[in-house]
């Protein structure tokens, strides 16, 4: 009876439960992120056809996988093979505003509103900057 008695210790006991129901779960299983697949094939098209419309392509995948630095030398790249694009620039801006780089996201929506000053996206991108550099 002594023996079983120094196994039923009710926090230990709490403690397995727990690692049981997160095992479970699968919450310790590694699984592939869900936006590496969109970046795998956006780099791919890239690397089979470098197209300024597939580098933005790439701007988009790496934005939404959070690889910010990533998507604005994407983005960057796409402007530098097509530069008379609003949306190229405008996608250049954001992944600045992303990084707190609020002159360049400036500079970059200037660019994209130069050639299409009713791209609201962009509007709204050198809002977000000028309200985020104010408050620096």
């Amino acid at each position: 009876m002594r023996a079983a008695a120094r196994y039923t210790n009710p926090v230990l006991a709490a403690m397995a439960v727990v690692l049981v129901f997160f095992i479970v779960r699968g919450l310790f299983a590694v699984s592939t992120p869900p936006d590496l697949p969109a970046v795998r094939a956006a780099e791919k098209r890239v690397n089979d056809a470098p197209t300024a419309a597939n580098y933005d392509d790439l701007a988009l995948a790496y934005y939404t996988a959070g690889r910010m630095a990533d998507s604005a030398r994407a983005a960057s790249d796409a402007i530098a093979l097509d530069p008379n694009v609003a949306l190229y620039f405008n996608n250049l801006c954001a992944a600045r505003n992303s990084l707190g780089e609020f002159d360049a996201a400036l500079a970059a929506c200037e660019s994209a509103l130069k050639l299409d000053p009713t791209l609201s996206i962009a509007i709204n991108n050198r809002n977000w900057a000028l309200s985020h550099k104010a408050r620096r």
